[in-house]
């Protein structure tokens, strides 16, 4: 629950004109690291195994990617991302 929370914060931080092109989750990430003084590949392998989706041949870490329930889901889109998100939520402080 936390991780779906954290997950929530990163998208709702990330900019809506986003939502239109795919960012570069692994470049992030390697900016990320870099200014935490990580080993330089380290943020973003960690991203590409969490997040990691194949297109075209390639695993590539993706923004709008979530696990609910130990099962990874991806979206086309941030907004699509925080629907689920929104529905998820609702229905667990409904138990």
């Amino acid at each position: 629950m936390k991780r779906l929370f954290a997950l929530l914060i990163i998208l709702a931080l990330t900019p809506l004109s986003a939502q239109s092109t795919v960012r570069d989750c692994e470049e992030l990430a390697t900016q990320i690291g870099q200014n935490a003084g990580l080993p330089q590949h380290l943020l973003p392998a960690i991203a590409r195994i969490e997040s990691g989706r194949s297109l075209n041949g390639k695993r590539k870490a993706w923004p709008w990617a979530l696990n609910h329930a130990g099962k990874g889901l991806y979206f086309e889109t941030k907004s699509s991302a925080l629907d689920y998100l929104t529905t998820a939520t609702a229905r667990a402080h409904q138990y």
